[in-house]
């Protein structure tokens, strides 16, 4: 472990535990107002040594985001208070979550792809999700297990 540490040191200079340079599980923040779907999530993305951090507002997911620099963003669009398009604009102005992937999810696959380009969102994924559909968008940027 104190050669992983060091390792990581010398790439990104820092020994900070929330780096994701230094960690070896990969995090993922899930902001979602619905919280069953979020823990659903959860649970199954565990399976795959996925570490979930759930956040069912814009405040506190951005807030998550900060705090645990996770390696992905998942970011639902439509949410009361501040919605997705909101905490995307947060994110891509903030030095710590500036370059984290975020995707989209949304019912609205036509609204998904428009924010995606204009928000700077990284990809989309449609509502109802597909666990399968999901897996494939993840691993395009986050090593995941079997």
């Amino acid at each position: 472990m104190n050669e992983m540490l060091h390792t990581t040191e010398a790439v990104c200079g820092c020994n900070d535990i929330q780096c994701p340079a230094t960690r070896s599980t990969p995090t993922i923040v899930c902001i979602d107002d619905d919280a069953e779907i979020a823990r659903i999530w959860q649970m199954r993305l565990a399976r795959f040594g996925v570490n979930v951090v759930c956040a069912t507002n814009g405040e506190d997911g951005f807030s998550a985001a900060v705090e645990k620099r996770p390696d992905l963003i998942l970011l639902d669009l439509c949410m009361p208070g501040q919605d997705g398009r909101q905490v995307l604009a947060r994110l891509r102005h903030h030095p710590t979550t500036k370059k984290i992937p975020v995707l989209m999810l949304t019912g609205d696959a036509f609204s998904a792809r428009r924010h995606t380009s204009r928000e700077q969102a990284d990809d989309y994924l449609s509502k109802p999700l597909n666990f399968g559909q999901l897996l494939e968008k993840l691993q395009a940027y986050i090593p995941l297990g079997s």
